[in-house]
């Protein structure tokens, strides 16, 4: 007789609680994965703010020095308490000098969204919503000056994730991971 899969009192399958066991394998791997894709998409987030604004202020630090003219960045928003450089932010040529943008006098460069529209924030750790590098590529001022000119600290943030990105007087930039709230 030829041997077949099903012989008298065996059935071939899965138990109930064999599938049990797997479907609660399974979930709870998948809620691991989850809670990891979220900090990773944060952890983009973050970059992705750190690398736009860290870009405009070489930009415009860059332009400062090519022009041999004031360069000023300014936060679109500079009125919200928590965000204020989140919004946006404008490079612009200070033509008269004066450290404040005026419309029908000074040139725009460029504009940033510096992560508007997502949940990254980008805030000044000491309220500065403007700052205008020299045209030896210095930092000339930061509006309002609660630092002392020294320099000005920005934390970036998007759920747990974040970076602290600190300008220095002499232009220079550096950023070290910071956790969030």
């Amino acid at each position: 007789m030829p041997a077949t899969c099903r012989q008298a009192g065996h059935e071939s399958g899965f138990t109930l609680v064999e599938l049990l066991v797997t479907v609660a394998l399974t979930s709870i791997l998948l809620t691991a994965g989850v809670a990891g894709f979220r900090s990773l998409v944060s952890s983009v987030r973050v970059a992705a703010l750190e690398n736009e604004f860290v870009a405009a202020m070489y930009f415009a630090r860059a332009e400062a020095v090519r022009r041999r003219r004031s360069v000023g960045v300014s936060a679109v928003s500079p009125a919200v308490q928590t965000n204020e450089w989140g919004a946006g932010l404008t490079v612009w040529l200070d033509v008269d000098d004066d450290g404040v943008f005026d419309s029908p006098g000074d040139t725009v460069l460029r504009t940033g969204q510096a992560g508007a529209g997502g949940s990254a924030r980008l805030d000044s750790v000491a309220g500065v919503s403007s700052l205008r590098f020299t045209g030896a590529g210095f930092v000339a001022s930061f509006v309002p000056d609660t630092t002392g000119g020294s320099t000005s600290s920005f934390r970036l943030c998007d759920g747990k994730a974040g970076r602290l990105v600190t300008l220095r007087a002499t232009g220079q930039l550096t950023s070290v991971e910071q956790a969030c709230g």
